[in-house]
């Protein structure tokens, strides 16, 4: 909501508000059950009532198989799975964000935060190479057994819970966070599922040996949403908020990022891009390079194609800043001598 000119009662009449409540609520997108990669769904936001799109969640239980030739698990980051993220509005298509998980990723990367930050996005996946076993049947939560998943004897996942709650474009740089949708009547989110190749596989048989995973796929059950929606019993905002429409109208503005792919090019080769941005701002240029052919792989990180040798990040990370201690010492003993 913007104003032209600050009210001189506005502040008073802001810190009068009472009288409301916030509640969470659950959304069920327009597909239930089993939905297999590359699929869609699209669910639609509670009506008629002011929602809080910082609390939007994705909820799914997320189970990865292949026929033969390896086990597989779910990428980082919870985020990785949607290939496409597109915002309708009364059936008008506002936005569409290709490659989401890409870029989701890059941005990720760039400010997401270290290792630290893996306890607090677990059920984002921060760290795919970890996951824990809790027995059948179990009532015991503290029970978990932690895997690594870059080993061989570990079993691609099978139910494993994931969340998000972290989105690009609308939905978190909307600069009216907490919009109405008695005045945008009907808005749906709509996401694309990523194919199978987004998986990595665990460690072959043989150390060193090359990956061939066979019949991969995956599919997610239990997906819902969660959302907080607001109630006012005062009707000062829903007066000022008239008042305002009646006006001038009410302004809304949001960051989103367009795509612009080239086709594959051999090694050595120049590459022009020309891209046509239609925008009252160009904030930010990324550029990523992907191979032509994506195959399931394992995670590139030291060890993980070792047998039962495999180690995760955290023990990675641990090794590396062992090595950096040692390489500094006065006595004159470097990381090679370990």
């Amino acid at each position: 909501m913007e104003f032209a000119q600050f009210p001189k009662n506005l502040a008073y009449n802001i810190k009068t508000l009472s009288g409301f409540s916030k509640t969470t609520v659950k959304l069920t997108p327009d597909r239930t059950g089993k939905i297999p990669h590359g699929e869609s769904i699209k669910v639609r936001l509670p009506q008629n009532t002011v929602v809080d799109l910082r609390t939007f969640t994705l909820f799914y239980k997320g189970t990865a198989v292949s026929t033969g030739g390896g086990i597989v698990h779910f990428p980082r980051l919870s985020s990785s799975i949607i290939k496409t993220l597109a915002l309708y509005i009364n059936g008008t298509l506002i936005e569409r964000i290709d490659n989401y998980n890409t870029l989701y990723n890059k941005l990720y990367d760039l400010d997401g935060g270290g290792i630290d930050q893996t306890a607090k996005r677990f059920l984002e996946n921060a760290d795919p190479s970890i996951g824990f076993s809790v027995a059948t049947n179990s009532n015991d939560t503290s029970a978990g057994t932690p895997l690594i998943k870059t080993r061989a004897a570990t079993p691609s996942d099978n139910r494993q819970k994931f969340m998000v709650n972290n989105w690009l474009g609308f939905l978190s740089t909307c600069n009216c966070p907490c919009p109405d949708t008695n005045d945008l009547n009907n808005v749906e989110i709509e996401l694309t599922f990523a194919d199978e190749k987004v998986l990595f596989s665990g460690a072959s048989a043989t150390a060193g040996a090359e990956i061939n995973v066979v019949g991969a796929r995956y599919e997610l059950e239990d997906v819902h949403f969660t959302i907080s929606k607001i109630v006012f019993n005062d009707p000062l905002y829903y007066n000022l908020k008239a008042s305002k429409l009646l006006s001038s109208g009410l302004t809304i503005g949001y960051k989103t990022y367009i795509k612009s792919r080239q086709e594959a090019v051999n090694k050595g080769t120049s590459v022009n891009v020309l891209t046509t941005v239609n925008s009252t701002s160009l904030d930010q240029l990324i550029c990523c390079f992907q191979p032509a052919s994506t195959p399931i792989s394992a995670l590139q990180l030291r060890g993980s194609n070792n047998i039962n040798g495999g180690t995760s990040f955290n023990e990675v990370f641990a090794a590396a800043l062992v090595r950096q201690s040692v390489s500094t010492t006065p006595n004159g003993i470097t990381a090679g001598d370990l």
